[in-house]
């Protein structure tokens, strides 16, 4: 089964049991480098207070890019695709406390994909 990366950064899986006393490029099992399609975001944003807090609401308000459903291909999306769309062949990566990250805090590696679907 075909997964096709269609963000702007490449997706590198670790074992679920790296623990960081290897060098994490020689743990790493799997990259999906980005393909020639690329899925693009159209969103608005809204900012308001609560109770004198700042609060920054972003709206999807449309997706480009994204293929129709193929017979056993997945997708890795970014998350708001994932969960907009409601399709169990649209993955994305697990950035949660589980990822490694670069010097500058952004995700290198990640440990799992996951779908994100309504019941």
């Amino acid at each position: 089964m075909p997964i096709i990366n269609l963000t702007n950064v490449p997706v590198r899986l670790l074992p679920e049991d790296y623990d960081g006393s290897t060098d994490v490029d020689e743990a790493i099992y799997e990259t999906f480098d980005p393909s020639d399609q690329q899925v693009e975001i159209q969103t608005r944003g809204e900012e308001y207070e609560v109770d004198g807090v700042p609060v920054e609401v972003t709206y999807v308000t449309g997706i480009e890019g994204l293929p129709d459903a193929d017979d056993g291909t997945y997708y890795i999306v970014p998350q708001p695709v994932a969960k907009r769309s409601d399709r169990p062949d649209l993955l994305t990566p697990d950035t949660g406390p589980s990822a490694v990250r670069d010097e500058s805090g952004k995700v290198y590696a990640c440990r799992r994909l996951f779908s994100v679907v309504g019941e």
